[in-house]
């Protein structure tokens, strides 16, 4: 991992904490039963000083160290509607890992708080045109398919054309993906973040 921009080794044995009485993992764990999740999140428990050290944290800050590359957050707060979208389009064109988080204080999409304890998937940015003109939407997922925005643009919304469906790719039988305007996503979500990874790169740190 790369800890304070430095590339670090972290050695973790093959031992993983588990409910008292049965085989039932703590903490992390893969639909699929991979194993990298739950010794990945134990290395990171390690480079933190333990698992009760990592019960919240930021996804910024685990992107940069396990990427290593540099990573952007944006407040909604404190940025220009455009001057987010410029940075999401650019986000998309480059294929950067975006994510957004919920504000736990305003959301509007149910009465279930633990919507706002994890981070969604942004997978792209439309400019669409409708009789009403031009609407800026942005795609995101949901990576728990437990629940989705039921606004303007969710999957039964009538502002949907098939024309708009189709300039979209619109996905409405995946669970967990949904769109949303730009105004909408800002005043639901709180923040934007955008590492800037690519295979491409070469990422160094100054002496």
């Amino acid at each position: 991992m790369y800890l304070n921009g430095e590339k670090t080794e972290i050695i973790v044995d093959d031992h993983l904490p588990v409910y008292k009485g049965s085989k039932d993992l703590a903490f992390s764990s893969s639909s699929n039963n991979d194993v990298w999740v739950q010794f990945l999140e134990k290395a990171w428990a390690k480079a933190n000083g333990g698992y009760d050290k990592i019960v919240f944290g930021l996804c910024s800050e685990v992107l940069r160290a396990v990427t290593g590359a540099p990573t952007f957050t944006f407040d909604h707060d404190m940025i220009l509607e455009d001057d987010l979208w410029k940075q999401l389009k650019d986000g998309v064109r480059s294929e950067y890992a975006m994510l957004c988080s919920l504000d736990s204080e305003k959301y509007n999409f149910d009465d279930n708080d633990s919507a706002s304890n994890y981070s969604y998937t942004i997978l792209g940015t439309f400019k669409v045109n409708t009789s009403n003109g031009n609407v800026k939407l942005v795609k995101i997922r949901n990576p728990w398919d437990n629940f989705e925005w039921k606004g303007d643009w969710s999957d039964s919304s009538r502002l949907w054309t098939n024309n708009i469906k189709e300039e979209v790719d619109f996905e409405s039988n995946d669970k967990g993906i949904f769109y949303m305007s730009l105004q909408d996503y800002v005043e639901n979500f709180n923040a934007t973040v955008i590492c800037k990874v690519h295979e491409d790169y070469i990422y160094t740190k100054y002496e």
